[in-house]
């Protein structure tokens, strides 16, 4: 998640609860809590439905089949759809001055 002008209070907040989920997943490695954590791309909701995007929708009903197979995995951290660990990838190894102009041509 990169932080643009317009939500920057929701951008810190999600950044703030994977911090938070990745240390319980750590702290809790060595007892019975499963912990999962998904880092989410874009989802086919009725939020998006009228939406153009850069990307396609990920189906709400596929991440909850891959949730609930997941559900007995200890310190789960994935990401859907699965290509979007690539997005992530890429935003966090572009310099800052060339994503701060990508998202800026978003807006």
């Amino acid at each position: 998640m990169v932080g643009r002008q317009v939500n920057t209070g929701y951008a810190s907040a999600k950044k703030a609860l994977e911090t938070y989920f990745e240390s319980l997943i750590i702290t809790n490695s060595n007892n019975n809590l499963k912990i999962q954590f998904y880092t989410l791309g874009y989802l086919d909701t009725n939020l998006s439905s009228d939406k153009k995007l850069l990307l396609p929708k990920g189906s709400t009903k596929k991440l909850s089949k891959i949730v609930y197979k997941n559900l007995n995995l200890k310190g789960v951290k994935k990401f859907f759809p699965f290509w979007w660990i690539f997005i992530n990838y890429i935003i966090k190894i572009l310099p800052f001055s060339i994503t701060k102009k990508i998202i800026r041509g978003i807006n």
